[in-house]
């Protein structure tokens, strides 16, 4: 099965990806690009420099995030718990309507935070679990991500669609936004 680690952060971990059970990974600055965008702005910004790679918003307000649920370039919203507490139920409602992809950083966000983005995603088939790793403790294998995602809740089938199909459709551009 060919398995896909959605975000590494080194180039350098290509080899240790393959120990830890996966196929390929989506490199950090090589094959995708995740923006802080504090305003409208910084999406805009993106959009146009940009063009060729996976792009995805970390928001860090409001109008980042409600910028970078509009523009159609941008394949997801990454959290992690620096970002998570722009959450209030405004955004909550927008994020459950949104297309966009909902990434978790695993090494950067606490339990109570990943299900709350669990349910504000309203679906698995929108939730990706990236490890972003940094350095070779930083990797999680595919079967500690479903571990994780059975463990606050999700079903089997959702957790195993979130970590084995859903990267596959990202590398693609199968993801509707």
């Amino acid at each position: 099965m060919f398995l896909i680690e959605p975000c590494i952060a080194d180039p350098s971990l290509l080899d240790a990806i393959k120990k830890v059970g996966y196929t390929f990974a989506i490199t950090e600055k090589r094959d995708r690009i995740t923006i802080l965008a504090d305003s409208r702005y910084d999406v805009k910004r993106a959009v146009n420099k940009y063009k060729n790679k996976i792009l995805f918003v970390r928001p860090l307000s409001d109008e980042g995030f409600r910028s970078a649920v509009k523009e159609e370039s941008v394949r997801g919203l990454s959290f992690d718990n620096k970002n998570v507490s722009l959450i209030n139920k405004k955004i909550f409602r927008t994020l459950k309507k949104s297309r966009k992809l909902v990434e978790v950083n695993v090494n950067k966000i606490s339990f109570f935070h990943l299900s709350l983005l669990i349910s504000a995603s309203s679906s698995a088939n929108r939730l990706l679990l990236s490890s972003c790793a940094e350095n070779k403790s930083e990797l999680w294998s595919p079967l500690s991500k479903v571990s994780l995602l059975k463990f606050i809740g999700l079903s089997a089938e959702d957790s195993i669609w979130s970590v084995y199909h859903l990267p596959r459709l990202l590398l693609k551009g199968d993801i509707r936004t």
